[in-house]
């Protein structure tokens, strides 16, 4: 993700470019979604852009700093593995979020079942949602779960 927001940033064309990309993959996007981009995204595009940008480089910055303290220091007292997941599932969680809206702006599918027998099914879009899916889940019990259990939440 972190990536993603880099790139839009450093070409800088996104926010002013994104309501004419909305314009043409809205055609593609289900009638449901379509409404909502025509009546909420595109007509403040430019606002979306910004958002998009900040938004990617906030959840890979976040998931790249929870990454690197875990890894480097897997066990944490009970409150820092608290907030390292709890950050991990907001990150997550706004990955996710991103992830589908693009799914459904290109007008595919969440499933692995691809358009026609010529399409590969799982695109890289789709397979992000998953990612981020069990990214969530694996923070959210991680957070929730049972204390004390072998290498869970051990001080």
């Amino acid at each position: 993700m972190a990536l993603l927001g880099l790139t839009k940033v450093v070409h800088g064309d996104f926010p002013g470019g994104l309501a004419s990309d909305l314009r043409d993959r809205d055609k593609q996007a289900s009638t449901w979604y379509r409404h909502f981009l025509e009546s909420v995204v595109i007509p403040h595009a430019s606002a979306w852009g910004y958002l998009i940008e900040i938004a990617e480089l906030a959840i890979g910055a976040t998931l790249i700093v929870t990454a690197v303290v875990w890894l480097v220091r897997p066990r944490h007292s009970e409150r820092t593995s608290k907030w390292l997941s709890a950050l991990t599932a907001a990150a997550a969680f706004a990955g996710l979020l991103l992830a589908l809206n693009l799914t459904f702006a290109n007008g595919y599918g969440v499933g692995p079942i691809g358009p026609d027998s010529f399409d590969e099914g799982i695109t890289l879009d789709v397979l992000l949602i998953g990612i981020q899916a069990i990214l969530l889940a694996v923070s959210l019990r991680t957070l929730v779960g049972p204390r004390g259990e072998e290498g869970v939440l051990d001080p």
